[in-house]
């Protein structure tokens, strides 16, 4: 289940991308050699995040790392433009694409990974108590439904990058709101990662 949404969000970000590329006259052979590099990357990235998580899983389970991932397709994609020479700005082609794409994978999460830290409030979460390393999960408790958070979060990411983009009437180098906007979505979304819920 985890990695059927994994590839529908990969997809529906590639979708994304060659849309967004298309209206702004940037579809071409750089641009899709960037997404080559941004998938290779991503897929290094987050198998070396998890080699750091854990080592003694690394081959057996295929540990993957979100934050990883992000990482090692942003270089992925710097390397690929770097190896042909393209110059152009790409972030805003990937912004959009990357906020929508990680709200579908983290579905996948939500209906197979520990939900965040127990709660009493009324939209808590009871998952069953064979969920892989969630002791809350043993005793019944109600969670924070962490990954639906971050699953919101994603797409209103979406909406607000969307938004921006129909209001922009430069060209792609010189958008800053939206290219900037490429990294800042991820790491304050993920509060279930850093211990707040």
């Amino acid at each position: 289940m985890h990695e059927l949404f994994v590839g529908l969000g990969v997809l529906a970000a590639a979708v994304v991308f060659v849309r967004e590329a298309r209206r702004r006259g940037a579809l071409n052979e750089q641009s899709l050699v960037a997404v080559t590099g941004a998938l290779v990357g991503g897929a290094i990235g987050m198998r070396l995040a998890g080699f750091a998580e854990h080592l003694e899983g690394f081959w057996l389970y295929g540990s993957r790392s979100i934050l990883g991932g992000l990482t090692g397709a942003y270089v992925g994609v710097l390397v690929a433009k770097r190896i042909i020479g393209y110059k152009e700005s790409t972030g805003d082609l990937f912004a959009p694409a990357v906020a929508l794409g990680m709200a579908i994978g983290r579905i996948g999460c939500h209906l197979t990974e520990a939900p965040g830290r127990p709660t009493d409030l009324p939209w808590g979460v009871h998952a069953p108590a064979t969920t892989p390393e969630c002791p809350g999960c043993l005793t019944g408790q109600a969670m924070h439904p962490s990954f639906v958070y971050e699953i919101v979060f994603h797409l209103v990411a979406f909406i607000v990058l969307v938004r921006l983009r129909d209001k922009e009437t430069s060209s792609p180098a010189t958008s800053p709101p939206t290219r900037c906007s490429a990294s800042s979505w991820s790491s304050p979304g993920r509060t279930r990662r850093s211990g707040w819920i």
